[in-house]
């Protein structure tokens, strides 16, 4: 297993489904999914409600999106796609910038999931 270079902990790698490739997480990230998990497991009726805040973290959203363009991801119910999110005035930081804000105010709400 890869370990990070500021850490010295183990990385959390996962594989993409079609092209086996490795995606792994940035140090911090890996060692609070290894937290929450190390958690979890003894106590599955253990419930977290202080998540929200993790989700909107910069370094959460951009390992996010870096998986999802990494797996070259599929527009959703929306119809956006990657190259047209990269390519708008805004761009990728401005995407994942407001995305962060509607987070951070609770205004955010998913829309139906695309069944594939």
């Amino acid at each position: 297993m890869e370990k990070t270079p500021t850490t010295g902990r183990p990385t959390v790698a996962e594989s993409a489904p079609e092209t086996g490739r490795e995606w792994p997480l940035p140090g911090k990230l890996s060692c609070r999914r290894q937290s929450l998990g190390q958690k979890a497991k003894p106590e599955p009726k253990f419930r977290f409600y202080a998540l929200y805040d993790r989700i909107y973290r910069r370094d959460t959203r951009e390992a996010a999106w870096e998986r999802v363009r990494a797996n070259r991801g599929a527009p959703g119910v929306d119809g956006v796609t990657i190259p047209q999110i990269e390519t708008s005035p805004r761009g990728v930081q401005g995407f994942v910038e407001e995305l962060q804000e509607s987070l951070r105010a609770k205004t955010y709400r998913p829309r139906a999931v695309r069944r594939v």
